[in-house]
């Protein structure tokens, strides 16, 4: 099923429009939605000596540059505000991360102990 960004309603996995509010549903062409809220679930987490904490994990929406603002959102209903300083994707530094990508978030002032596997990352916009 695809889920519209715009209506939230369910839509058959061969629509291009959804049937209730008539949306174009994009679908990039790993196969994961295309909407226009970044959101990442976060695998690991650990910490680079001189660079500092480095969350892991795939984008399931949206796409995230760096010097994006993000909202680390946890479990207990805490949320914690940081800036993505660095964007990294099999050992390479990126700019842009897209949908479907899997990647480490270097974050500004933001302590290994305040994330934790679970914790959801979504922009700030």
């Amino acid at each position: 099923m695809k889920i519209c960004s715009k209506c939230a309603r369910e839509n058959s996995d061969s629509a291009a429009f959804c049937g209730g509010c008539g949306a174009r549903i994009e679908v990039s062409a790993s196969g994961y939605e295309s909407t226009e809220k970044m959101k990442l679930t976060v695998e690991d987490v650990f910490t680079i000596t001189g660079r500092g904490t480095v969350v892991v994990g795939k984008l399931s929406s949206g796409h995230i540059n760096t010097g994006d603002s993000v909202v680390i959102c946890k479990s207990n209903g805490e949320n914690l505000f940081s800036v993505v300083t660095g964007i990294e994707m099999f050992r390479k530094l990126i700019n842009t991360a897209s949908v479907g990508d899997n990647v480490g978030l270097l974050l500004r002032g933001i302590q290994r102990a305040q994330v934790e596997r679970g914790d959801i990352i979504v922009s700030a916009d």
